[in-house]
C-alpha cells in the first residue's frame, strides 16, 4: 500500500508522527512525506523519504489538520485522507471532502469534543511511551526543564531571563536550546546545563516543571510523565493549548512580556508549590497513556485505504 504523509513544514508537526510513519513503513507499506522545501529537511532528518520511486498515487493520505497542500490534491484524485489532530481543533483548518477519519493525539479529557463529520479516534501520541510514568515520587533535588522547541529558541531574552531568575533556586535546572549559540548564554549559572537537544521524556521522568512555548508535543509528553507546566505562548495554536492547560488545571500562562527574572523566579516557585497543577498533570497523563498506540491507529489507517 502506499501512504502519504502531508504535514506543515515544522518540526513539531512531522515528528509527533514519526514513529507512527515508521510502524506502517514496517509492515511493508511505501511511505513518504509531501512537504516542502523546509519540510522535506525536517522529514529527512526524521529518516523518512520525501518521495518514492513506485510513488504513484497514493492510496491514501495522512494529514496534519492545519497543511494545506493534501486537500486540492486529495479532492481532485479522490484519495482517502485520514487528518490527525493534536488536541485542538483549528477552526480555519481546510476541510477535506474525502477525509474518512479524524485521529486526535490527546485524551478526550485535554480535547473536548472535537468538531468532525467523520469519526473521531482518540490515540496516544506516538512520541509518549506508555510507561511514561515512574517519575520518582521524593527526588533528591527538584529539576525544571527549559525548552523552546525547534524553532523559537532564539527569542529575545526567554532563556536569559530563565537563567538569571532561577539562579538562586534549589533546583537543577535543564535548558534545551536548540540552534541558539550557547556562547550568547554565557555566564551559565552553577545550577543550570545547556543542551543543543534533550531526550525529552526520559528528562521529564524526573522534572518536576516545564516551562515551555506550548508546542503540543512537549505538553502531552510532560502531562503523560505527571508534569505540570509554565508556558509563554509564542505563535499559532500555542495559545489555544495555553488556555486550555489552564482550564484544566494541569499549567499557567506566563505571559511573555512578564518573563523577566523576577517574573520566571515568582512563577516557578508558586507552580512548583501548587499541588493542584501536579496532581492535574498525573490524571491527564494516565489518561494519555493509557490511549491506544500506534499500531491500533496503523489498523484503522489501512482500513480508510480499502
Amino acid at each position: 500500500m502506499r501512504i502519504a504523509f502531508a504535514f506543515e513544514p515544522a518540526t513539531g508537526h512531522l515528528l509527533p508522527a514519526v514513529p507512527f510513519a515508521r510502524e506502517l513503513r514496517r509492515r511493508g507499506h511505501a511511505v513518504w512525506v509531501l512537504t516542502d522545501a523546509t519540510g522535506r529537511t525536517i522529514a529527512r532528518r526524521a529518516g523518512l523519504p520525501t518521495a518514492h520511486p513506485n510513488a504513484g498515487r497514493p492510496h491514501v493520505i495522512v494529514r496534519d489538520q492545519a497543511e494545506r497542500l493534501s486537500p486540492p490534491l486529495c479532492a481532485a484524485e479522490g484519495i482517502p485522507a485520514v487528518t490527525m489532530s493534536f488536541g485542538i481543533t483549528q477552526d480555519d483548518a481546510p476541510r477535506v471532502a474525502t477525509e474518512r477519519l479524524h485521529v486526535c493525539f490527546a485524551p478526550a479529557s485535554y480535547a473536548g469534543r472535537v468538531e468532525s463529520r467523520v469519526p473521531v479516534v482518540h490515540a496516544r501520541p506516538p512520541t509518549v511511551n506508555p510507561d511514561a510514568s515512574g517519575r520518582n515520587a521524593a527526588p533528591d533535588r527538584v529539576t525544571v526543564y527549559a525548552t523552546l522547541g525547534s524553532i523559537h529558541g532564539e527569542t529575545p531574552g526567554w532563556f536569559e531571563a530563565v537563567l538569571s531568575g532561577l539562579e538562586d533556586l534549589d533546583a537543577e535546572v535543564v535548558c534545551s536550546i536548540g540552534t541558539r549559540d550557547a556562547a550568547t548564554l554565557d555566564p551559565v549559572p552553577a545550577n543550570a546545563t545547556l543542551h543543543a537537544r534533550v531526550d525529552q521524556p526520559a528528562l521529564l521522568r524526573r522534572c518536576r516543571l516545564m516551562l515551555s512555548h506550548g508546542g503540543v508535543a512537549g505538553i502531552m509528553e510532560a502531562l503523560a510523565a505527571g508534569v505540570p507546566l509554565l508556558l509563554t505562548p509564542l505563535a499559532g495554536d500555542h495559545f489555544a493549548h495555553a488556555d486550555r492547560c489552564a482550564a484544566l488545571g494541569v499549567g499557567r500562562r506566563l505571559e511573555l512580556e512578564a518573563v523577566t527574572p523576577a517574573g520566571v523566579h515568582a512563577a516557578v516557585v508558586s507552580a512548583l508549590a501548587d499541588r493542584r497543577l501536579h496532581t492535574g498533570a498525573r490524571r491527564i497523563g494516565t489518561d494519555i497513556r493509557t490511549l491506544p498506540g500506534p499500531d491500533h491507529v496503523a489498523d484503522l489507517v489501512e482500513a480508510a485505504a480499502v
